[in-house]
């Protein structure tokens, strides 16, 4: 989903921003940069990416949060 080389599956208890980080650190990327394609992204993109494998549920709530803070 994000284009990158490496992809890592998320630990167990892990935030969403921390596998971002972690997700970043992977591909040699700036943990800001891989949370600004994350803000780049469409809607259906994110949840469908949500959606592919086991993630936390509370992903689903961050995800809207991050994307469109208040």
């Amino acid at each position: 989903m994000f284009g990158l080389l490496i992809k890592i599956l998320p630990i167990h208890d892990e935030s969403l921003i921390g596998y971002l980080h972690r997700l970043g650190s992977a591909n040699a990327l700036w943990s800001g940069e891989v949370v600004k394609i994350f803000k780049d992204l469409s809607d259906e993109k994110v949840y469908e990416w949500l959606g592919e494998d086991t993630r936390p549920a509370s992903w689903d709530d961050v995800a809207s949060i991050l994307r469109t803070p208040k």
